[in-house]
């Protein structure tokens, strides 16, 4: 679905879902929310989609839950941070913006998030006297527990580069480098096998969730079994062959990016 807040871009085997609502510095409504949740399922559903692209129109990537609505959207927030990593297929966020509160769980919750020079992240909750829990619930296990605490509580205002540098994003690059910086991680996607990267997403998932916390050698033992049925499936055959005769795999594909995609002017998120 198109609407004012969420634009939907659909180019060969990516979807980019847009944050669209520069008024309101993309705050995330129950609107909004819903509306990325439905998209996102719908990309799942889609055999055609491989990769799941998040962006934004300028200037913020987000300001975070609309406080405008109240405590009532932490429920759907809940529902797609969980959706967001328990999607069986590659999910990029890109930050050309400031990100506040929510909206850092957001980039956390992707696979992988680039952030520009531009890029800026803090989590104010506690200065209005809310507690961040929700967001830290994707974020914390990214980071050290000291550096979280120090942002958590502070709502310090950290830049991009320090982002990657701590580990809460995957890479930072100067904003001009963006476009290229997302395709290269497209491309890289587009690479690999999907059902080899939605189960490679599920156990990482699985090792990472604090239930999971077992001896090393159960957690090797579980690493074996996905590792031979992956080889015995019919995409660990392929790619076996393709070694073999020095080729690309049957699934690997490449990537154009589009116009509705790219500003190619800048190489990053359209520009206004």
């Amino acid at each position: 679905m198109n609407d004012d807040e969420l634009v939907e871009y659909r180019h060969g085997h990516v979807m980019r879902l847009r944050l669209n609502s520069p008024s309101t510095r993309n705050a995330l409504g129950a609107r909004i929310l819903a509306s990325l949740a439905e998209a996102v399922r719908a990309a799942v559903d889609e055999s055609g989609v491989r990769v799941i692209i998040i962006d934004h129109a300028p200037p913020a990537f987000s300001s975070g839950l609309n406080l405008n609505e109240g405590p009532s959207n932490a429920d759907l927030f809940a529902e797609l941070l969980l959706l967001l990593q328990r999607c069986p297929k590659p999910v990029v966020a890109l930050v050309d913006g400031a990100a506040r509160g929510g909206a850092v769980g957001l980039a956390a919750a992707a696979d992988i998030s680039i952030a520009t020079s531009r890029a800026s992240f803090a989590f104010p909750e506690v200065q209005f006297g809310s507690v961040p829990a929700i967001v830290a619930a994707v974020v914390a296990p990214r980071i050290h527990p000291a550096v979280a605490q120090e942002l958590l509580l502070t709502g310090r205002v950290m830049s991009g580069a320090e982002a990657a540098q701590v580990g809460l994003v995957t890479r930072h690059v100067a904003r001009e480098c963006l476009g290229a910086a997302e395709r290269d991680v497209i491309e890289g996607l587009l690479r690999g096998a999907p059902r080899a990267l939605a189960r490679t997403k599920q156990f990482l998932v699985d090792i990472a969730a604090p239930e999971a916390v077992q001896p090393l050698d159960a957690l090797l033992a579980d690493a074996v079994a996905v590792s031979r049925a992956a080889s015995d499936s019919a995409e660990g055959r392929e790619g076996a062959l393709a070694r073999r005769e020095k080729r690309a795999a049957a699934w690997a594909v490449s990537y154009m990016p589009s116009a509705a995609g790219l500003d190619t002017r800048r190489g990053g998120p359209l520009d206004t």
